[in-house]
C-alpha cells in the first residue's frame, strides 16, 4: 500500500503539471475560478499546487481582474520558469512561443 503522504505528493505534482499545461495552452491570463473550473481540481488541492508554483517562480499574478479586491481574483500567467517548463513539455501554445 502506498503511504498517504506519497499519494498526496503525487496528486500535488499532477495538479501542478495540469496548471502549467493549462496556462501554457491558453491565449490569455486566467482567473482563479477559471483555473479551478478548467482543471476540475478541489479547492485545497488547486490552492496548494498554485501556491507551490508561485513560490517557486513558475506562475505569477499579472493583474487584478477589473473591480477585484482580493488576490484570489488575480489574473494568473506563466512566469518565465513556467514558460520554460511548458516549452520543454510541449505545452506552450504556438502563439505564446
Amino acid at each position: 500500500m502506498i503511504p498517504l503522504s506519497s499519494t498526496r505528493n503525487e496528486a500535488l505534482v499532477a495538479a501542478r503539471e495540469r496548471i502549467l499545461r493549462l496556462l501554457g495552452m491558453t491565449q490569455r491570463p486566467l482567473r482563479w475560478a477559471e483555473l479551478q473550473g478548467a482543471l476540475g481540481l478541489l479547492t485545497n488541492e488547486a490552492r496548494l499546487a498554485s501556491e507551490w508554483l508561485m513560490d517557486h517562480g513558475y506562475i505569477a499574478p499579472t493583474a487584478l481582474a477589473k473591480g477585484a479586491a482580493r488576490s484570489a481574483e488575480a489574473l494568473w500567467v506563466l512566469a518565465e520558469k513556467g514558460r520554460q517548463w511548458a516549452r520543454s513539455h510541449g505545452a506552450l501554445a504556438a502563439e505564446a512561443v
